[in-house]
């Protein structure tokens, strides 16, 4: 804390008064505000750090006579707003009266307002059992502002210690560090909320092969064509002649099934994908009837609306059946591709078994809140399954001598492949496996096998004879699949 400067400092009980010398309260770097109390004691203030914007609003005021308040809208460095508000009950002053009139604040708040932050002494003891007090912090909860304080910040001779300070927010922008400062200035101990702006993840964008314009005959010329052309054969560089051939080959993908990238309304159809281009156009028809009737206000422009949905909706659920119906039939022999197309005709939404943000899955490891983090944690998990299992089985103890083996000069020989063995493997792929991590679909490779073999014989006979195996062959696309327990842990 003592090499961060605070952008925010809320004060409680600043007893300042119209005659008061505000000149002896400023800070270097700061601006001041405050409302002061009509009694003797009170009183709320805020120093903004000078090179944030602010603005005073009087919209949410709580209006009495025995709770000072004031709110401030900010906007940081990132042109990012944000309100805070400082609230001081008196004593005297009821929880269930200030809950009521602060309740209604809070409600405009969590519609008006992304995030907010309402700090004071409040008079309620968050640590105790009495149960107005424990209705005002439930109440908070329940509409949206929590409480971030949970430790003690008041201790004094012959009382129980109390929490009588809060810090309440809403806030889901920034990752939050709430404490207690435990400095003898007062009996209160100082509180604080730390907001780190966690920096927002680019979107991925999305992208398919198109093959509406695909040919297999004209893919096949335009590869061999260009292989003939362009591919150069260096027996004592295969990684650099297998880098060659790839490139070639994916420039004939790419020319005969371009990627190309999904707009958000693409996306919506590929998730979709029994959605014809009639039932697109009478959708965007039935969007067009609904906005005329809601702006005419016209009893009849609703029924027209309502019919032409009824009967949209009895379209689309056809099309839907029609589409997933083929497949029942072809997947019946496999329950669980069956079962996988019933569930999508009876829209059941599966649960995410996507690998989640990954904590402490090896020895000293953080929170991990990217994918290459996770991925990462991944790799050490796998590539420590071999020693752990060796670690674990127990030592073999034989009292059999073994003389040492003859030296072996040629200890392994690797028959050289040919072009009908690299045929035989290609039939041997699975069509609806996914792509590998270049995106090149098994099809592609199967429509070119016969161009394409006496490529791959070479080059693999260059990279056994030359010791050296290509970079690209030694990456692969290998996707984790949650089977049972906590998702936060690898070995699940």
């Amino acid at each position: 804390m003592r090499t961060t400067a605070l952008d925010i400092i809320a004060i409680s009980e600043t007893k300042l008064y119209n005659n008061s010398n505000y000149n002896e309260i400023q800070l270097p770097g700061y601006t001041f505000v405050s409302k002061n109390s009509l009694t003797q004691v009170g009183g709320v203030g805020i120093y903004v750090k000078i090179n944030l914007i602010y603005k005073i609003t009087s919209d949410l005021g709580l209006h009495s006579d025995h709770i000072e308040d004031i709110w401030v809208v900010v906007t940081d460095v990132s042109n990012t707003s944000f309100l805070v508000g400082a609230l001081h009950p008196h004593p005297n002053n009821s929880a269930t009266h200030f809950g009521e009139i602060l309740e209604n604040s809070v409600i405009i708040l969590n519609m008006e307002i992304k995030a907010f932050y309402l700090h004071g002494d409040f008079n309620i003891n968050a640590l105790s059992n009495n149960t107005v007090d424990k209705r005002f912090i439930n109440n908070m909860q329940t509409i949206g502002a929590h409480q971030m304080i949970t430790l003690t910040t008041r201790f004094m001779l012959h009382q129980k210690p109390s929490l009588l300070d809060h810090i309440y927010c809403k806030d889901f922008v920034h990752e939050l560090q709430p404490g207690v400062l435990q400095y003898d200035i007062s009996d209160y101990h100082p509180i604080f909320l730390l907001a780190k702006i966690v920096p927002k993840q680019n979107k991925l964008s999305k992208w398919k092969r198109c093959f509406k314009q695909f040919h297999p005959e004209n893919f096949a010329m335009h590869l061999s064509t260009n292989l003939e052309e362009n591919f150069t054969s260096n027996p004592e560089n295969p990684n650099e002649e297998f880098n060659n051939f790839f490139k070639i080959f994916q420039s004939s993908v790419d020319h005969n099934a371009p990627l190309i990238k999904l707009s958000r309304k693409l996306t919506k159809l590929a998730l979709k994908p029994w959605r014809t281009k009639g039932l697109v156009n009478s959708i965007e028809t039935k969007n067009k009837l609904y906005k005329k009737a809601m702006n005419s206000g016209i009893s009849s422009e609703f029924q027209k609306f309502k019919k032409f949905n009824n009967i949209l909706t009895q379209l689309k659920k056809k099309a839907e059946l029609n589409f997933y119906k083929p497949q029942l039939f072809e997947n019946s022999i496999t329950p669980r591709e069956t079962w996988k197309s019933i569930n999508k005709v009876i829209g059941k939404i599966f649960a995410d078994n996507s690998i989640p943000i990954i904590q402490k899955t090896v020895p000293g490891a953080s929170s991990l809140p990217h994918n290459q983090s996770v991925a990462q944690v991944l790799n050490q998990f796998f590539a420590s399954v071999g020693p752990s299992l060796a670690r674990a089985m127990p030592p073999t103890v034989t009292d059999t001598y073994l003389p040492p083996s003859p030296q072996i000069c040629s200890s392994m020989f690797i028959t050289p492949t040919w072009s009908e063995e690299i045929l035989k493997l290609i039939n041997l792929l699975d069509d609806k496996k996914s792509t590998d991590r270049y995106d090149m679909p098994v099809r592609l490779v199967k429509l070119s096998k016969n161009i394409i073999c006496t490529y791959f014989a070479d080059i693999f006979n260059n990279c056994v004879q030359n010791g050296i195996f290509s970079d690209k062959l030694i990456l692969a696309k290998v996707i984790p699949i949650f089977e049972s327990g906590a998702k936060d842990i690898a070995s699940n």
